[in-house]
């Protein structure tokens, strides 16, 4: 039933990470959803809290976006991403890659994980949209970000398509990275931004040669793409080891979740997807991510070969926030997620702001 009878219906949403980033959204009752009109055009972001204590944290970095003029005022509802495991709604248990290491309540309308917020994002506006089976998300950062919608059985043992808030903290060969989960060989260590850091110093260049010469700060994502397409810069041969490696390992992660969830690739389900997002998806190929998967399993998966990969470079880094507050307007309006529109600009009749 719907809840909400305004013209518009404001929306802040916040997607935690390394960085905190946030965007504005307004949505109306007929379940449409679109940027703010003043939403910034540019990613804002601020440095997340990092080894607080559990209790400190959510004010913590409310009084960081107050400083930098996100937290924008009251909004009809506001949404969160969280770069952690999730329970109960508004509980997350930890967020091992910022020192917190207790649970702690997100407050605020809706709080997900932030692979389940990236993967919502892809189905309602970017490269997932009308896809008609299951589908996994990666989402590659400071961390790595997974969820999934997958076959399940009702209580007739029929088959139907549920949401799952998953987890990447499991051990992969190839790698000996250790997490903030103390698993050593952690799939999310081996492919997180770091890991891509190690190597590309394993592959002899050092960090500070890596660093754009213009930026105070290394950015490996950024300061990579950087280099890349610099003219006659002299290690790109290296560079392009380092995320051949990269994504080796990246093509294990895939390999192992398709060989423990059920999300089709066989001759009797719909076709699966796998979505590559995140900061670091830009440098994903999707056939070779494919290719190295079969390669893995010598050309026949146990589940088949009948998926797809893709990188979700149609939202970009946006992606989570704009599942999430996709999600808000869905549970705002009573409505399924699917039922959301997602628009890229403000419909004629969105009225005043």
């Amino acid at each position: 039933m719907i809840k909400a009878r305004k013209s518009v219906i404001n929306i802040v949403a916040h997607d935690l990470g390394e960085r905190t980033k946030t965007h504005r959204f307004q949505g109306d009752n007929k379940g449409r959803l679109w940027f703010h009109p003043d939403n910034a055009t540019t990613t804002k972001k601020v440095t997340t809290p990092f080894n607080v204590a559990p209790k400190n944290f959510m004010d913590e970095l409310r009084e960081a976006l107050k400083a930098k003029n996100q937290w924008y005022g009251e909004p009809d509802f506001r949404v969160f991403s969280v770069c952690g495991p999730m329970a109960q709604g508004d509980q997350c248990l930890r967020l091992v890659n910022r020192g917190v290491l207790e649970p702690f309540t997100v407050p605020g309308y809706l709080a997900l994980n932030d692979g389940l917020a990236g993967l919502l994002g892809s189905i309602v506006g970017g490269v997932a949209k009308g896809h008609m089976g299951a589908i996994r998300i990666f989402v590659l950062g400071s961390g790595l970000g997974t969820a999934d919608r997958h076959w399940a059985l009702d209580d007739q043992f029929r088959e139907y398509l549920v949401y799952g808030d998953m987890e990447a903290h499991f051990t992969v060969h190839g790698c000996d990275n250790v997490c903030g989960c103390n698993l050593e060989g952690c799939a999310e260590a081996g492919v997180r931004e770091s890991a891509l850091g190690d190597l590309i110093v394993k592959h002899g260049v050092a960090l500070e040669q890596l660093k754009n010469p213009d930026k105070e700060k290394l950015n490996i994502g950024r300061d990579l793409e950087f280099r890349i397409a610099q003219p006659g810069c002299t290690f790109k041969p290296q560079l392009f080891d380092a995320l051949n490696e990269w994504q080796n390992r990246l093509a294990v992660v895939v390999s192992n979740v398709l060989g423990g969830t059920t999300i089709g690739g066989d001759k009797l389900r719909k076709p699966g997807l796998i979505v590559i997002g995140g900061g670091l998806g830009r440098f994903v190929k999707p056939k070779i991510v494919y290719d190295r998967v079969l390669a893995l399993s010598k050309g026949i998966p146990q589940n088949g070969a009948n998926f797809e990969v893709r990188v979700e470079d149609k939202l970009g880094n946006t992606a989570n926030c704009v599942g999430v507050a996709a999600a808000g307007l869905a549970k705002f309006l009573g409505i399924k997620i699917d039922e959301i529109e997602f628009l890229n600009s403000p419909p004629l009749n969105s009225g005043k702001k």
